[in-house]
């Protein structure tokens, strides 16, 4: 690939910023990683565009979601569910965030209900059961799934980011002589499809307070981090010990290329245009492009343009992807 972006300067010079998190150093170079002229090795580069990626629950109402990429202590799934899904899943031992890139649906909880436009992530925390309802033709979510507990970063309460409670109780349709309903109960080691007399969704009270099911829209959320140590760094949104997940927001470039020794980035661009700038080469990536960057491959935004949303996953450990939704 050919590099067709250079990197704005500081006097001249090329800034470089090396090592993990805390113990950063900047080197100040004369010429930039991304000139290299030509490499070989085994990187796990791979790029997708998501909205050529067929996912089973666009056809099949009874499919699931779709992996995509699976790493240490979490995962990444993609539906394009085209019709409501016939069966209430809980899982239990994963909180869930489904972010709607395209589209609309109707996600309903046990403790009620939230609308899903685009640009909308959806919390839903372990052991709720919910149910998704299309409300248009070309619905695309991901969905993170996390082992350990998905929490906002402190980012969300100093930029005063508003978050959306569900309106409760769901307005389920009245049983219309319908007398099962199907609930999967989803863990790590054991599954299960239950059969029940009644929609496990039926709630009539909620006793006790906890934010297990609540709304953040993208366009609330600042273009620069209130808690980073640089203007116009990625917005940190969520965390658990082995991902961060950030929203960046910022269409001029940066003033440096990172080279992150301890983490993978795994990447989205929901609006604008988030390519990079690598010292192996040039990824494009308008909307619905889905790519990573490996842990140690140095990189800078490139040729941005506003309005730009792009979803930015820090991982700890091995990224594998789903080789089923790279290009032949």
């Amino acid at each position: 690939m050919t590099t067709i972006w250079q990197r704005e300067t500081i006097s001249q010079d090329i800034m470089e910023q090396v090592g993990p998190r805390g113990q950063r150093v900047h080197l100040i170079k004369p010429v930039p990683s991304a000139s290299v002229r030509s490499w070989a090795g085994d990187v796990p580069f791979w790029r997708t565009d998501l909205h050529a990626v067929a996912a089973p629950d666009a056809t099949d109402p009874a499919s699931e979601p779709l992996l995509l990429v699976e790493c240490e202590g979490w995962r990444l799934k993609l539906t394009k569910r085209g019709v409501a899904s016939p069966y209430a899943w809980r899982h239990i031992d994963a909180d869930e965030a489904f972010f709607v890139h395209r589209g609309a649906a109707l996600i309903q909880t046990e403790l009620g209900q939230l609308d899903a436009p685009a640009g909308r992530f959806v919390v839903i925390g372990r052991g709720i059961a919910y149910r998704v309802l299309p409300t248009s033709a070309d619905f695309l979510a991901l969905i993170i799934e996390t082992d350990k507990p998905l929490g906002l970063h402190e980012s969300v309460y100093a930029g005063e980011v508003p978050l959306i409670a569900p309106t409760f109780p769901c307005m389920l349709p009245e049983p219309n002589r319908q007398d099962i309903w199907e609930e999967r109960l989803v863990t790590h080691h054991w599954s299960a499809s239950a059969q029940r007399p009644y929609d496990p969704l039926r709630v009539k009270k909620i006793v006790g307070k906890a934010r297990l099911v609540y709304g953040i829209d993208v366009e609330a959320i600042p273009a620069h981090s209130p808690t980073a140590p640089l203007p116009g760094l990625p917005f940190e949104l969520f965390e658990c010990p082995t991902m961060e997940l950030q929203i960046s927001k910022r269409a001029d470039p940066l003033p440096f290329y990172d080279r992150n020794v301890n983490r993978s980035e795994v990447e989205f661009c929901h609006l604008g245009n988030a390519d990079q700038d690598t010292e192996l080469g040039y990824v494009e990536a308008g909307p619905g492009i889905f790519y990573n960057l490996p842990s140690g491959i140095e990189h800078a935004p490139a040729n941005r343009r506003a309005p730009l949303v792009n979803l930015i996953w820090e991982s700890e450990g091995r990224v594998a992807v789903n080789p089923a939704i790279l290009p032949a």
